[in-house]
């Protein structure tokens, strides 16, 4: 292996700066590119470049653990990652600036000014929302336009949810749109069309309720109201709908249809009127 001679230095400077061979180990899975990277002159100036921005040994390791490839760029490349990273307004001492830099580090300038515009585009929100958007959820970035379409389209056509509200509460990207929102969306429905649930209740606190607060809240205590309501659920979070089970929910299970905008796909849900 090219560049191996220097290889017992680089894992005792690992090993050093790390903290541990395990922790080194885990860092290499999948690449051995912190192996054959030069120490001197690309791994020991871009550990620099990162401590010069505020972070430490243990954010470098928790940046790296996502992509560890991050120290074996050209530190030219890391400081254009770190200059698009405080573009977005995050402050070095926040800390989701490791999260921003981390979402960066697979992402081109172009790509990023891409996501700008679908943004914009889709959600109609400034720069300076987008940026705010990703300082709190930096992982948007790495999210494929695709899913996000899908999720933004189910959101505003089928839940109902303001654009602006949506961008403020960036972490709905983050959650499954098969296996979260459209089945607790369903069950929402459901729930407010038997009289047992507010027709206020906030969809953004619902999709982010853990699975086991969700099913005690709004599955459970209901079983004997809504007959068939958590194997409905069940099979809904499963991307499938029950359709061919008889079953006294079906007055008021969700219909899944597809829809589409341009080449793009999206599942529609709705109540029968």
């Amino acid at each position: 292996m090219r560049g191996c001679s220097d290889l017992g230095p680089k894992i005792q400077f690992y090993v050093d700066f790390f903290g541990s061979f395990e922790k080194l180990l885990s860092l290499m899975k999948g690449s051995n590119s912190l192996l054959t990277a030069n120490l001197d002159t690309v791994i020991k100036p871009n550990i620099a470049l990162l401590r010069q921005r505020g972070l430490s040994v243990r954010d470098i390791a928790q940046v790296c653990s996502g992509d560890a490839r991050l120290l074996t760029f050209n530190p030219e490349r890391l400081q254009e990652i770190l200059q698009r990273a405080e573009e977005f307004g995050v402050p070095r001492s926040s800390g989701m600036f490791k999260h921003v830099v981390s979402a960066l580090t697979g992402t081109t300038r172009e790509k990023g000014t891409a996501r700008l515009e679908f943004f914009r585009r889709t959600l109609g929100c400034s720069k300076d929302e987008v940026a705010i958007a990703v300082s709190k959820v930096p992982v948007i970035l790495a999210l494929s336009e695709q899913s996000l379409l899908r999720k933004i389209q189910f959101l505003v056509n089928d839940v109902g949810l303001e654009p602006h509200y949506i961008m403020e509460r960036s972490m709905l990207f983050t959650h499954s749109l098969e296996k979260r929102l459209v089945p607790r969306h369903c069950v929402m429905k459901i729930l407010v069309a038997k009289g047992l649930l507010e027709t206020n209740v906030s969809f953004y606190s619902i999709a982010r309720m853990g699975e086991k607060s969700f099913r005690l809240r709004f599955i459970d205590c209901h079983k004997d109201s809504v007959t068939g309501l958590a194997d409905a659920y069940a099979t809904a979070c499963g991307g499938r709908m029950p359709s061919d089970q008889p079953n006294e929910l079906f007055p008021w299970t969700c219909n899944f249809s597809c829809s589409s905008m341009g080449n793009k796909s999206y599942l529609r849900c709705g109540t029968p009127r």
